[in-house]
């Protein structure tokens, strides 16, 4: 029960996320370039880690950042 509901509510928080970029973006199109520039910065940083330690070691690393950036204190 409870992997489903955190599955639901990742999935719900990422439509928010995706949503209200969207909203973001069309609101304030100067702001793409940043995005462009953030986005291009976290794509060469993942292609690093992944050269370093390998794919499934590099996805292991990403799933522990998220998990200490939105694990319950």
């Amino acid at each position: 029960m409870g992997f489903f509901k955190t599955l639901i509510g990742v999935i719900v928080l990422l439509a928010f996320v995706l949503i209200f970029g969207r909203v973001l973006m069309d609101q304030f199109p100067q702001l793409r370039p940043v995005w462009d520039e953030v986005a291009l910065n976290l794509e060469n940083a993942y292609n690093w880690i992944s050269l370093e330690y390998g794919a499934m070691m590099s996805f292991a690393i990403v799933g522990g950042i998220v998990f200490l950036v939105f694990a319950k204190r």
